[in-house]
């Protein structure tokens, strides 16, 4: 049996390329000269492959060999689902060619967008954009292959149970839902073709869909080892009564990095309230230094020791300077600040002391307990509320008055890569490296004093600059205010809003306030 298409022939009415004669010779014991000829009526789309054409081509072999079965020597049939009217005729004029010589070839245009039942082949891909477990997600099913010749008509797009997506009727096109589990989901389209017949069967494909989880997922929680020398709790908080209806609250968290390795916590703090003055020390052990939790502990406990002993004696005289100071704010702050470094500059030097005799008694080095100290002190005197601190390291220190300004007490050591610092070592114990980093400054108001490590300023301020400019300050505290009005409770709150996530910080996270 063979089969030639014999294309570009001409028919009265219509334009050339719109039909296609086939002659179809079906060669028979019986008769060899039988020639069936079908006109079809009907535009046929542009073949690019060659493949296509002999799809086509087996397609009809196949319909004239069952025709031929049924009406054996002669016959006349009727297609109603191609419209393909039969001629029967004798001929010997059409070419002969044996199966081995099959011979096929189409070529017309649609013109008129019709569809026929080579679309079915057509290459159709779905695709869908990455999702995210937990997050809103809205797409529309992207088609490729589709053209305005091809239209693709989506009878149904399932997802596997318990995803959470679904497909939006009437088309189908658009996804919609919250992923609820991730990886790879596979998704099934039952499709047909705008204009395909109605008994042809529906056409079923599938792609991945890839639903990215949620980065907390990924984070392990371990324990740390119980037996590892200077333990410490995970997370730590206090509240202390002040003056005038003011409180002290701070809060302490081990942050994601130490969770997922089972580390320690490196930060630390302490509040004191003492002769009427509200003591902060905030410290961020480093984390390069295996023994920096105990750096970030002796640190703030020898330093607000030392300090509570010496406003004792040195209380009055710093209270005296800072009027004598203020009624002329144009003068020296050498006498403040003289007495300042005999208060916080000797308290942090009691904290470097302490340091290094532990490291002596370990046998170890004392940058094994390398930490940040950032230590404060306020009273409220006669002329307003006088705030004196000591800073070494990064994160922050600040009076903060809502909508009006802040008050840096010092500046951030910043090394000369991303997340260099200093830390607390006899190298910041000359007479120099002390008063550069002692301030004090006087105010009529405040709405609170913040003290940070760079868990909570990295985030909240992304750069040193950013500590400077009041509106990082209004952020934070729009942040902070609404669980700051239960004082039973805000210390609780404060510790579970250090829970923040924001992508690339997983430090400790530690927070203190006077307000």
């Amino acid at each position: 049996m063979s089969i030639v298409f014999v294309d570009k022939k001409m028919n009265s009415g219509y334009p050339q390329n719109t039909y296609i004669d086939l002659f179809c010779l079906i060669l028979n014991k019986g008769n060899p000269n039988l020639c069936v000829r079908k006109n079809y009526n009907i535009d046929v789309i542009e073949f690019s492959k060659r493949e296509d054409v002999q799809k086509l081509t087996d397609c009809y072999k196949q319909e004239l060999k069952n025709l031929w079965k049924s009406r054996k020597k002669q016959f006349k049939a009727t297609s109603a689902k191609n419209n393909l009217p039969t001629l029967i005729e004798e001929s010997s004029n059409h070419p002969l060619s044996l199966e081995k010589n099959v011979s096929s070839v189409a070529q017309a245009v649609n013109p008129h967008n019709r569809s026929i039942d080579t679309m079915e082949n057509t290459k159709i891909i779905f695709r869908l954009q990455n999702a995210k477990i937990g997050e809103s997600y809205s797409a529309e099913l992207q088609i490729q292959g589709e053209t305005d010749h091809k239209k693709v008509v989506i009878k149904k797009v399932s997802f596997p149970d318990g995803v959470g997506l679904s497909a939006v009727a009437p088309d189908f096109r658009k996804i919609i839902g919250s992923p609820l589990k991730d990886g790879e989901c596979k998704v099934l389209v039952d499709y047909q073709f705008q204009d395909a017949s109605s008994d042809r069967p529906m056409m079923t494909t599938e792609f991945n869909l890839f639903i990215n989880p949620d980065p907390k997922s990924l984070w392990q929680k371990k324990e740390p080892d119980p037996n590892a020398p200077y333990p410490k709790q995970n997370e730590d908080k206090e509240l202390l009564q002040s003056n005038d209806n003011r409180v002290i609250v701070a809060a302490s968290k081990r942050g994601r990095s130490h969770e997922h390795s089972g580390t320690f916590r490196d930060d630390d703090f302490l509040l004191a309230f003492e002769h009427e003055w509200d003591i902060i020390a905030v410290a961020d052990g480093a984390g390069s230094a295996k023994n920096s939790r105990k750096g970030s502990k002796l640190a703030v406990d020898k330093s607000v020791e030392y300090l509570k002993n010496s406003l004792t004696t040195h209380g009055e005289k710093i209270e005296q300077e800072a009027k004598t100071w203020f009624s002329n704010q144009s003068g020296s702050q050498h006498p403040v600040k003289s007495l300042l470094y005999e208060t916080f500059g000797r308290a942090a030097f009691a904290a470097v002391k302490a340091i290094e005799e532990e490291a002596v008694s370990k046998n170890a080095n004392p940058k094994e307990y390398s930490t940040t100290l950032i230590l404060a002190g306020h009273k409220k005197l006669s002329i307003g509320h006088f705030f004196a601190a000591y800073w070494v390291g990064d994160g922050g220190i600040g009076v903060y008055q809502k909508g009006k300004e802040i008050h840096l007490l010092g500046e951030v050591d910043s090394g000369e890569f991303a997340g260099q610092t200093r830390f607390l070592d006899k190298q910041m114990m000359t007479p120099e490296e002390i008063m550069k980093r002692l301030r004090f400054t006087i105010t009529d108001n405040f709405t609170s004093l913040m003290l940070m490590t760079d868990g909570v300023t990295d985030p909240e301020f992304e750069t040193d600059n950013n500590l400077a400019r009041l509106q990082k300050w209004d952020e934070l505290w729009d942040k902070l205010e609404p669980m700051l009005t239960n004082k039973d409770t805000v210390a609780s709150e404060l510790l579970k809003w250090l829970d923040f996530w924001s992508p690339g910080n997983h430090d400790d996270r530690t927070i203190a306030l006077l307000y």
